[in-house]
């Protein structure tokens, strides 16, 4: 019999993977692992993406794909722009964060990478911050897991509906 992993299992390994790939090669690309109901793997690795339409074409053919294979849970790594602001009500973090547009050039940015888990019924989150030093070797500061987050939203969540 298969054992199938859950969804907390699933998070612990993505958040390993990443740091490790992370550390190898000092940079990260966008990968998925879908994980089938008997647990079959499913990796899709695209390339870097380039503009918002490459992230849109590849969330499709990701969407597609993981329907096609029937995949119920999976995790998602890449490096991101993350907006920490002190009030997190889902409303100011909107207006902080220019109303949907790239937080590429908002002065509170962070650049991480982040790990996220999903199924249908949960989305776990978490990041690890990226040190880069003025000179030397990027490197990842402690994981942070977001066990306080009332919603997750955007382009990459919410791909198994």
């Amino acid at each position: 019999m298969v054992q199938v992993l859950t969804l907390e299992e699933i998070f612990a390994h993505a958040a390993k993977v990443a740091r490790q790939t992370f550390n190898a090669r000092g940079v990260i690309a966008p990968m998925w692992m879908g994980h089938t109901a008997i647990d079959e793997l499913v990796s899709i690795m695209p390339e870097q993406f380039k503009t918002a339409e490459d992230k849109d074409q590849a969330v499709a053919a990701v969407r597609a794909i993981f329907k096609e294979r029937g995949v119920v849970r999976y995790s998602f790594m890449t490096e991101a722009w993350i907006l920490q602001s002190r009030d997190s009500s889902e409303a100011a973090v909107l207006r902080a964060a220019h109303a949907g547009k790239s937080l590429e050039h908002h002065p509170d940015r962070r650049e991480v990478v982040a790990v996220q888990a999903e199924d249908k019924q949960r989305c776990l989150t978490g990041f690890y911050p990226i040190l880069r030093p003025e000179h030397g070797k990027a490197t990842l500061a402690p994981f942070k897991r977001n066990d306080a987050a009332e919603y997750s939203k955007g382009r990459m969540v919410g791909l198994l509906t």
